[in-house]
């Protein structure tokens, strides 16, 4: 099975690949992108290039410049070289670390299906999460339903219709 250009060139999006550009230069950066004429993009790039000898001494030097994010045209490209893999994906570090600590709480599902309920509207009328507005009494909800930490106020308290009237938090 045959692998096209492009395909050959996805498998190497994040890693840390060495340009080398028609004028001698190179660049080092992390790959993270590319099109049909070779334009590059390379992110955290650093520059380097060699400058004659000085006067006194034979040994070339070599010139460092920190560039970030650089558009590279594909004319220029002369050579790709992988420099590095790519670093660890950071939020699998985070969740798999040994210094993660558990968070309170238990996971549990949120998608369709499951209502929520939010009492924040107008005099005890609560989202349930449903796109409809419920102002019944809490004995009007499901039977599994449970109410969440809040308390009849005493005006709601002494009419004996179920405290549907008015709510309060807790001191």
């Amino acid at each position: 099975m045959s692998m096209s250009k492009s395909s050959k060139m996805l498998q190497y999006i994040n890693y840390r690949m060495r340009v080398t550009i028609q004028d001698g230069r190179q660049l080092i950066g992390k790959f993270m992108a590319f099109d049909r004429h070779m334009n590059l993009v390379l992110g955290d790039c650093e520059e380097f290039r060699k400058l004659p000898p000085t006067k006194g001494s034979k040994e070339d030097r070599e010139d460092r410049r920190t560039l970030g994010l650089v558009l590279l045209r594909g004319e220029e490209v002369i050579s790709l070289t992988v420099e590095g893999p790519p670093p660890p994906d950071e939020s699998r570090v985070k969740a798999t670390g040994a210094n993660a600590a558990p968070g309170p709480g238990i996971g549990r599902a949120a998608g369709r299906g499951v209502s929520t309920w939010v009492c924040s509207g107008p005099a005890g009328a609560c989202w349930t999460g449903e796109r409809r507005w419920w102002t019944g009494s809490w004995d009007d909800a499901a039977p599994d339903f449970k109410a969440p930490n809040f308390l009849p106020s005493a005006a709601a308290a002494g009419s004996g219709t179920g405290g549907e009237a008015s709510w309060r938090f807790p001191a």
